[in-house]
């Protein structure tokens, strides 16, 4: 797993939670990432960006990997370590479209009133841009998303 050999550099112990894809299940680990990267001493900004980049990742496990199939568990694991955070989310979903992450995109455009702003379309390209590695793997019907975002590069 990428980041292995750097897990004993971990600043605080890992964060692992294990929860159901339902939107108040999301909500919740939020809440607890957002707690345990304050209590790790991230900047406010950085903590957004982070929590933003995670958000968006169970979002679309829990509304894409399940669709269809009923509720799924999603497993998170957390680590902080020196000038970076690391996330890898495991699920048993559905694969990604030909066994690989969305291809990079544009956001959408944002012209003309409020009515015709578009609801979606942001989600892959905000997490392709906060993150130093992203990287996608299918083995034994388990979906694995690691994601690395560099504290220098977060506001």
């Amino acid at each position: 797993m990428p980041g292995a050999a750097l897990s004993a550099l971990a600043l605080v112990p890992p964060l692992h939670l294990t929860l159901a894809s339902t939107p108040d299940a999301v909500r919740a680990a939020l809440v607890r990432v957002g707690s345990a990267l304050a209590e790790a001493g991230l900047r406010p900004g950085a903590c957004g960006m982070v929590e933003l980049v995670i958000a968006e990742s169970l979002n679309n496990i829990a509304e894409h990997a399940y669709r269809g199939t009923g509720t799924g568990e999603i497993v998170l694991r957390l680590v902080h370590l020196s000038g970076a955070i690391e996330v890898t989310l495991i699920d048993s979903g559905q694969p990604y479209p030909e066994g690989a992450l969305p291809k990079a995109g544009t956001f959408p455009a944002l012209t003309g009133g409020r009515a015709t702003l578009p609801e979606g379309g942001f989600g892959w390209c905000l997490i392709r841009r906060l993150t130093s590695q992203l990287i996608y793997t299918r083995k034994n019907g388990r979906n694995r998303l690691f994601l690395r975002m560099d504290l220098d590069c977060l506001a």
